[in-house]
């Protein structure tokens, strides 16, 4: 690498230079007033690994299985934690206990009625070593994990089907954040019955509660699914989803795909930006993801390991203009490595508090 890429690389970075993706995307004119019946062709850049919420580690699972899974309860656009399956939850003073109350008449999509033993069954499966679930150290705060984990015990003692529909967890310490583990990928009800007939399969026929149902996956191609016409929360406007497969291809071509009609919705390419806002031809949709992108630096070589000069670094570079004029606005400058509406997040108003301490302590 020369000197000068060297030298750009570093000047891209000590920013601590986080950019928050700001995921830019086209949607046909048909899509901007709901109605019922149609199909959605949605493309996806990358094939996902399994659709198995316990297993799932890749975004592109996640998409998919968000359309196929519940949990006790789910983020809203801001971050918050509201009822999904549970229609209502408490949590004890001591914040070990959580009871939630779930919906009656949720159905999975064989059919049959989701009970609190479900969760109980669900949850376990997540802490089995055997299972290897990519959620699975979430999960060992609960009261009897490390005893269930060791073989030491059958069942996991706080995680209690109390009736029909109330499902209680205990905690072995208590755990701030718990609550918000309910909702991400891993917290999602599954059925035993379908996972134990299909095994390893499940995870490319599963079967959920979520608004939209599996129909098939052609491998590195498409993954269908269909509406659940007996959806709690009511059938879906869509009749199908399509999920297009295109193994890391240029965005260029999944733009020029959206254009000839062949899909609902596209990334745009920073060139093409500027000419779609023009044309006003198709909805612009464009906000904020909890994704960082940052470069760093390696102190072990001069003179990146004296602290003071890569202070320096960080405040030399115009990141605003990196920002606009390279990346087109397609990404927000950070102030941190956390991104606004993760617990955390520090506002401009401390950045600036802090910045000022620095430069007063290096000057």
């Amino acid at each position: 690498m020369s000197r000068r890429l060297f030298l750009l690389f570093l000047f891209a970075s000590f920013m601590l230079i986080v950019y928050l993706s700001f995921p830019t995307n086209l949607y046909s004119k048909e899509t901007e007033q709901p109605k019922k019946g149609g199909v959605y062709r949605k493309p996806l850049e990358f094939s996902p690994k399994i659709l198995d919420p316990a297993l799932s580690i890749d975004t592109y699972a996640d998409t998919i299985n968000q359309q196929i899974f519940d949990g006790l309860v789910q983020f809203d656009p801001d971050l918050n934690v509201i009822p999904s399956l549970a229609k209502s939850w408490n949590i004890s003073p001591d914040g070990l206990t959580y009871t939630f109350f779930l919906r009656e008449g949720v159905k999975f999509h064989n059919g049959r009625e989701v009970t609190s033993k479900d969760f109980v069954y669900s949850f376990t499966r997540i802490l089995n070593p055997e299972v290897r679930s990519s959620s699975f150290d979430f999960f060992t705060r609960i009261l009897g994990a490390k005893e269930y984990i060791e073989g030491k015990s059958k069942e996991v003692k706080g995680l209690i089907s109390q009736d029909k529909y109330t499902f209680k967890i205990i905690l072995s310490e208590p755990y701030f954040p718990f609550i918000t583990i309910m909702a991400m990928r891993g917290s999602k009800v599954v059925p035993r019955e379908e996972v134990e007939k299909k095994g390893g399969d499940f995870g490319k026929s599963p079967v959920g509660t979520g608004p939209f149902k599996f129909v098939s996956m052609k491998e590195g191609e498409e993954i269908v699914l269909e509406a659940n016409p007996d959806y709690f929360e009511g059938r879906p406007y869509l009749d199908r989803i399509i999920f297009k497969i295109f193994h890391g291809a240029p965005r260029e071509r999944i733009f020029k795909e959206f254009l000839e009609g062949r899909l609902e919705e596209s990334f745009i390419p920073p060139e093409e930006i500027e000419n779609v806002i023009k044309e006003k031809k198709y909805l612009f949709l464009q906000k904020p993801i909890l994704s960082l992108r940052f470069y760093g630096l390696n102190p072990a070589y001069k003179p990146m390991e004296n602290k003071a000069f890569r202070k320096a670094l960080n405040f030399a570079i115009n990141k605003a203009y990196i920002v606009s004029e390279i990346h087109k606005n397609q990404f927000h400058l950070a102030r941190g490595i956390l991104p606004p509406g993760m617990p955390g997040y520090t506002t401009l108003k401390e950045t600036h508090i802090l910045i000022t301490k620095i430069l007063r302590e290096n000057i």
